[in-house]
C-alpha cells in the first residue's frame, strides 16, 4: 500500500503522522473509478437507447427541460470527476474540499431530479422509487465521506500540495 507514518518531535513525544492513499482512501478511490465508469456507460446505454427510435422525439418534443438537465448533470458530473482523480493522485489540498462538493451535489441533484421528475405526468412508480432510493443512498455516502475527508488524520496529512 502507499501508507507512510512520518515521525516529529514535538516536544519529548513522538507524533506519528499517517498520511498517503491507504486505508480508508482506498475505498474512496475504488468509489470514484466505479462512479465515474458506471456514469459514463450509462450516459453511453442511453445515448444508444434513444437515438434510433422515437423515444428520442418523445423526450425532446415539449418538455425539453428534464433530459437536459440529466444528461448535462451526467456529462459534468463525469468531467468533475477526472478531475478529482487527478488531483486526487496528486493528492493536492482541494481535494478534500472537492469530495465534499461532490457528495453534497450528488445529495441536492437527487432530490432535484425527484422533484422534477414527479411533475413529468408519465412519471413510472417503479422509477420513482429507484430515484427515492438514489437519494437515500446519495444521503448516507454523505453523511459517512464528508465529515472523514472534514476530519481524518490521513486526508488532512495526505492532501497537503
Amino acid at each position: 500500500m502507499n501508507a507512510e507514518i512520518h515521525t516529529e518531535n514535538k516536544g519529548h513525544a513522538k507524533l506519528g503522522l499517517i498520511s498517503g492513499l491507504g486505508g480508508w482512501l482506498i475505498v474512496t478511490q475504488i468509489a470514484l473509478f466505479l462512479s465515474l465508469f458506471s456514469i459514463g456507460s450509462s450516459l453511453i446505454e442511453f445515448w444508444k437507447e434513444i437515438s434510433g427510435t422515437d423515444a428520442w422525439e418523445f423526450l425532446t418534443s415539449g418538455d425539453k427541460g428534464y433530459i437536459t438537465l440529466i444528461i448535462t448533470y451526467s456529462i459534468l458530473l463525469c468531467l468533475f470527476l477526472i478531475f478529482i482523480i487527478i488531483q486526487f493522485y496528486r493528492k493536492k489540498a482541494m481535494v478534500p474540499r472537492m469530495m465534499v462538493i461532490m457528495y453534497s451535489i450528488n445529495i441536492a441533484m437527487g432530490i432535484i431530479n425527484y422533484i422534477v421528475f414527479q411533475q413529468v405526468s408519465y412519471a413510472p412508480d417503479a422509477e420513482s422509487t429507484s430515484l427515492m432510493r438514489r437519494i437515500i443512498g446519495a444521503i448516507i455516502s454523505g453523511a459517512i465521506w464528508i465529515p472523514y475527508f472534514l476530519k481524518s488524520e490521513r486526508v488532512e496529512n495526505t492532501f497537503v500540495a
